[in-house]
């Protein structure tokens, strides 16, 4: 059974192991599979069993990974892996390391998700300028009130709560969201906008 306790990502050792892809991905495969053995998480990401034993051992060892029984239904047990909680959410610190690899671990998000966006991209049918399967995109920008700011912050509360389900059902099709809400300086240019502009049309 899964668990639907909110758990925190804290501390460098923690952030740090899920800045590596691969082993964002088997938190990801977790949280969609609930319980797995490595089997079913190589199935998940189309990768070799034995390619994810390193990562797994190492997610153990900062506690973003446990294990959770064993499983019988095969010519020798297996172990099972869970996460410690769902969903996993990161705790902000104030020291400048822990805030580095906060953004690493993002960084490391951004990039599967462009992956994942370029591979859907070519598998969907464009019909009448949309795509024949749910696909979407984009990036929003506005002034929030305190209490618009708020609404948001909790309509996200909701999408953790049912993105963390866990499971598989049998009529189910498995989706990646990936979010990110930051608060903007107004008067800050960033150097990709300044390069932009800089930019000149042939």
């Amino acid at each position: 059974m899964t668990r639907s306790t909110a758990h925190p990502i804290a501390g460098r050792r923690q952030l740090e192991a899920l800045a590596s892809p691969v082993r964002q991905e088997i938190v990801d495969a977790l949280q969609a599979l609930g319980p797995a053995t490595v089997a079913e998480i190589a199935a998940e990401l189309n990768r070799a069993p034995d390619s994810l034993y390193y990562h797994l051992r190492l997610l153990r060892k900062v506690d973003l990974v446990r294990e959770a029984g064993t499983r019988d239904d095969g010519p020798r047990p297996e172990k099972v892996y869970d996460l410690p909680g769902r969903p996993l959410r990161m705790r902000y610190e104030s020291s400048r390391p822990v805030r580095r690899a906060i953004g690493r671990t993002v960084a490391g998000v951004l990039r599967l998700a462009e992956r994942d966006f370029d591979a859907a991209l070519d598998r969907v049918t464009i019909v009448d300028g949309r795509p024949d399967r749910p696909l979407t995109g984009g990036r929003l920008k506005a002034w929030l009130t305190p209490a618009q700011r708020d609404r948001l912050l909790a309509l996200l509360g909701e999408i953790d709560e049912l993105m963390a389900g866990g499971g598989k059902a049998p009529d189910s099709e498995l989706y990646a969201l990936t979010r990110v809400l930051v608060p903007l300086d107004p008067h800050r240019r960033l150097r990709s906008d300044r390069a932009d502009d800089d930019r000149k049309d042939p």
